[in-house]
């Protein structure tokens, strides 16, 4: 059973730069062109994606499962995958873990305020340098 026509494929999340918004277009732009150049097969993810059915343990400790209840967390056996893609519907459901709904009034909030743009919004590595970690 292939859903997808064809058999070699790569899969493709592209995360933009949020913090250089002037090229995400023109960085998008010439990502899709070098990928039809290629001639080659991709499934393309939508960035940042959350899943609404989580397999194993790799968000283990990320949400409180008390709060959170439109994600299903299950293990790897083809029973518990296909009951939860059969049960998907009943997660549909509107969750406040993440705000009120006055998102867009604390983002203008933020981004009125002069210390929010003298800051520097790129991510950065911070090597902990942690040693003996056993």
């Amino acid at each position: 059973m292939n859903y997808i026509e064809y058999m070699e494929y790569a899969i493709l999340i592209y995360h933009p730069v949020t913090t250089e918004l002037e090229y995400i277009e023109q960085n998008t732009q010439t990502l899709l062109n070098a990928l039809c150049k290629t001639n080659d097969n991709f499934i393309v993810i939508y960035p940042n994606n959350d899943p609404a059915i989580n397999i194993g343990n790799r968000q283990q400790g990320r949400y409180d499962k008390n709060k959170v209840h439109n994600i299903q967390s299950i293990g790897y056996t083809e029973d518990k995958i296909m009951n939860a893609i059969k049960n998907i519907r009943k997660y549909k459901k509107k969750s406040n873990f993440y705000g009120e709904g006055n998102s867009s009034e604390i983002i203008a909030d933020i981004l009125s305020k002069k210390s929010f743009w003298q800051s520097n919004l790129q991510k950065v590595f911070y090597d902990l340098n942690i040693k003996n970690i056993r």
